[in-house]
C-alpha cells in the first residue's frame, strides 16, 4: 500500500547540498496516479502479449526414424469447442482489474464494487478533465455518504456540464451537511432546469423545515369553492376560517378581503406560501410521495407550526402503518417522542405520559434523561387545572427519576404542604436543605420545619 510518507529529494543547486523533503498530498495523488496507470498499462500490454502467444499455432513435431519422408499428421479436431476461461478468482485483486476506462468504472459502479470503480475514476481524473467522470466520481461518493467528496466533485461537474439531476444531488449533499441555504439553492436550480419530481418537493420540504421556514407569514386569502389542502394563486389553502373572530386575519387581509371578514365569508382561508415546507410536502405528497417517512416528516411540520390537531392525527395514521414495524428502534422511539408532543400541545396528559412511556421502551438512553422534566411539564399542567393529586403523583415521578434535584424536591414539598401533608413536607425541605445549603427560601423551609417539628411533638399522648 502507498504511504504518504514517500520522500522525493529536491533539485540541488550549485552550493546547496541535495535534501529530502516529505510529498506534498497533491503531488503524492500525482505520483500515485501515475504509478497505477503504469501498472495498468504495463498489465493490459501483459495480458495482450500472452493471448498472442496462446494463438500463435504449434511447430511440426520431429519425425522417428521409423517414419523418414512421411508427412507428419495433423491433430485430430477435437469433438467439443475450448471450455470458457474461469472467472477470476479475486475480482478486487488490482491485478485483474480492467483498463481504466469510463465505461468500465460505469460497468463497475452498476455491479455494486463502489470502491473498484472508485479507484479507476481517480486514475482517470488524474489524467484529464471530464465531466462524466466527476459525474461518477461524485456517485461513487455519494453512495458511501462522504458528503464533502460528493459535494466537491458534484460542484466540478455542474461547472463543466450543468444537469438537473446533478444540481439536485448537490442541494441533497448541502442538506446532509446541514448547509440547509445552498441546499435550496442548488434544488432550485434543479427545477428551473426542468425537474418537477416529488423528490425534488420532499428535498425542499426538509430544506425548508431546517431554516424553520415551516409555514413562513401567512396569509388571508379569498377562494370561493376552495378546499383545504389545495392550492390557490400558488398559495396553499391552510384552513377555512372565521375572520370576525380571527385577529390574525383582520392584521393581515388585504380591502378587499375585509369587506368579505365582515359578513363572515367562509370562503376565506389562511393560506402558505410556496417557499415553506409546508407547500412543497403538499406537492410532494401530490406528486406521488406518500409513505410512512414522507407522513412522518409532514406531521413534524404541522407539530413545528403547533398545529397539534392536524399533527396528533397524522401520527395517530403513522402509527398503523404496517412499514413501520421495520423501523429500526431509535426511529420508532422518536416517532412516539414526537406523537407524546402533539398530545401535550392538545392537553392530552395522559396520552402524552403513554407514548413517551413507549418511546422510553424502545430508546430509554435518549428519552430516560428528560424523563424528569417530561414528568415535571405533567405537574405543573395538573397544578394549573388544580388537581393536587395527580400534581403530587408526578412530581414523585419526577424525584424518581432525579432524587437529587434540590428544585424538583423543594416542589413536592410545597405541593405537600398545599394539600396538608406536613411531615413529607418537612422531610422533602430537609432534603432540600443537605442538597443545597444555601438554598434562597432557607429561613423560610427551617421556620416551616421547625413548627411543624413542634405542632407534632405536641399531638403526641403522654407529654
Amino acid at each position: 500500500m502507498l504511504r504518504r510518507t514517500t520522500l522525493i529529494h529536491s533539485a540541488a543547486s550549485p552550493g546547496r547540498p541535495k535534501t529530502w523533503r516529505r510529498l506534498t498530498n497533491v503531488e503524492f495523488r500525482r505520483w500515485a496516479t501515475t504509478l497505477r496507470l503504469m501498472s495498468a498499462v504495463a498489465l493490459a500490454t501483459v495480458a495482450s502479449a500472452s493471448g498472442t502467444l496462446a494463438a500463435t499455432p504449434a511447430t511440426p513435431a520431429a519425425r522417428s526414424p521409423g517414419t523418414a519422408g512421411a508427412p507428419s499428421e495433423p491433430p485430430a479436431p477435437t469433438s467439443s469447442p475450448a471450455p470458457d476461461p474461469a472467472p477470476l478468482a479475486n475480482p478486487s485483486d488490482p491485478a485483474n482489474e480492467p483498463a481504466p476506462t469510463v465505461a468500465n468504472a460505469r460497468a463497475l459502479l452498476d455491479a455494486g464494487r463502489v470502491d473498484d470503480a472508485q479507484r479507476m475514476l481517480l486514475i482517470l481524473d488524474g489524467l484529464t478533465r471530464d465531466a462524466e467522470v466527476d459525474r461518477l466520481l461524485a456517485e461513487t461518493y455519494y453512495r458511501q455518504q462522504d458528503w464533502p467528496a460528493a459535494r466537491k466533485y458534484l460542484r466540478r461537474t455542474i461547472r463543466l456540464d450543468e444537469t438537473a439531476q446533478d444540481c439536485f444531488r448537490l442541494g441533497r449533499a448541502y442538506l446532509h451537511e446541514g448547509q440547509c441555504a445552498l441546499a435550496v439553492e442548488q434544488l432550485h436550480r434543479a427545477r428551473r432546469l426542468g425537474m418537477t419530481s416529488c423528490d425534488l418537493h420532499l428535498a425542499l420540504a426538509e430544506a425548508y423545515q431546517c431554516l424553520h421556514q415551516t409555514f413562513g407569514q401567512l396569509r388571508t386569502v379569498t377562494a370561493p369553492g376552495a378546499a383545504p389542502g389545495t392550492f390557490h394563486d400558488d398559495l396553499l389553502l391552510i384552513e377555512r376560517i372565521k375572520p370576525e373572530s380571527s385577529k390574525l386575519a383582520h392584521q393581515t387581509a388585504g380591502a378587499s378581503d375585509r369587506s368579505h371578514a365582515a359578513e363572515g365569508d367562509p370562503a376565506i382561508f389562511l393560506a402558505a406560501e410556496e417557499d415553506t415546507a409546508i407547500a412543497q410536502l403538499a406537492h410532494a405528497t401530490a406528486g406521488g410521495c406518500d409513505s410512512a417517512a414522507v407522513r412522518l416528516l409532514e406531521a413534524r411540520v404541522w407539530l413545528r407550526g403547533r398545529w397539534y390537531r392536524h399533527a396528533a392525527d397524522l401520527f395517530a395514521a403513522i402509527e398503523r402503518m404496517p412499514e413501520v414495524a421495520d423501523w429500526p428502534a431509535e426511529r420508532r422511539a422518536a416517532l412516539y417522542a414526537d406523537f407524546a408532543e402533539a398530545l401535550f400541545g392538545l392537553d392530552d396528559l395522559e396520552g402524552y405520559v403513554a407514548r413517551l412511556q413507549q418511546a422510553l421502551r424502545l430508546d430509554r438512553e435518549r428519552y430516560g434523561q428528560s424523563l424528569a422534566r417530561s414528568y415535571l411539564r405533567v405537574a405543573q399542567r395538573y397544578t394549573q387545572r388544580g388537581d393536587l393529586a395527580r400534581t403530587i403523583q408526578y412530581l414523585e415521578r419526577a424525584v424518581a427519576e432525579a432524587p437529587r434535584n434540590a428544585d424538583l424536591r423543594y416542589r413536592l414539598g410545597n405541593a405537600n404542604w398545599e394539600a396538608g401533608e406536613l411531615l413529607s413536607a418537612a422531610r422533602e425541605w430537609r432534603i432540600v436543605l443537605q442538597l443545597a445549603p444555601d438554598h434562597p427560601d432557607r429561613p423560610r423551609l427551617l421556620d416551616l420545619i421547625r413548627m411543624i417539628r413542634a405542632e407534632y411533638e405536641d399531638s403526641q399522648p403522654g407529654d
